[in-house]
């Protein structure tokens, strides 16, 4: 009788994008009020998701959790990162966000064209993702194509100003959303 080779049941690992989640500490609303008056800080909506980091490099798209470990990229993710690459020309496209609804909010762009942009001021990473939502949205206005995969992607507003800050707090609050995200604009 011949040995039948060993087959162990095969385990998917998932190859990681190499971006790791920053965690951000809480405030009291009263420090928050400050943060809202202060010129040095953005806002954004803080989205109660799922935390996926995506990278887009050599036709493959890779995502990670919060933690860095790979995890599988959903396909609707993984065409929409792709289209977002090519609109963009993109060799390499490395965004952050939260995975809800079957859909990416992204909140930062991490890496373009082979470069890592976290050593970066905030300000300049939220312009390379308002730049990137202005194409997706001029795409998308001028595409008579029924497969608009592009929709799986949100973008996160970034508020700026004193008085867009107040309106995107009051409106989070009323809505009972889950709260305030305060980045320095020099981060």
């Amino acid at each position: 009788a011949t040995a039948q080779p060993s087959n162990p049941s095969p385990t998917t690992t998932h190859e990681s994008t190499g971006f790791v989640a920053n965690h951000p500490k809480k405030v009291s609303e009263h420090d928050a009020i400050k943060l809202l008056n202060n010129d040095d800080y953005f806002a954004e909506q803080k989205c109660d998701g799922e935390f996926m980091s995506v990278l887009y490099r050599h036709n493959k798209v890779l995502a990670s959790n919060k933690r860095g470990n790979g995890i599988p990229v959903p396909p609707k993710i993984a065409t929409a990162i792709r289209q977002l690459a090519n609109l963009a020309s993109c060799e390499t496209l490395g965004v952050a966000g939260e995975y809800l609804d079957s859909t990416l909010h992204i909140f930062t762009v991490w890496e373009k064209n082979g470069t890592s942009l976290m050593p970066l001021p905030q300000h300049l990473r939220v312009a390379v993702k308002e730049k990137l939502e202005e194409a997706v949205t001029e795409h998308l206005a001028a595409s008579s194509s029924s497969t608009k995969q592009l929709t799986s992607l949100k973008f996160v507003y970034t508020a700026k100003t004193q008085t867009d800050k107040t309106v995107l707090y009051e409106t989070i609050k009323a809505n009972a959303g889950e709260g305030v995200v305060f980045k320095h604009h020099e981060s």
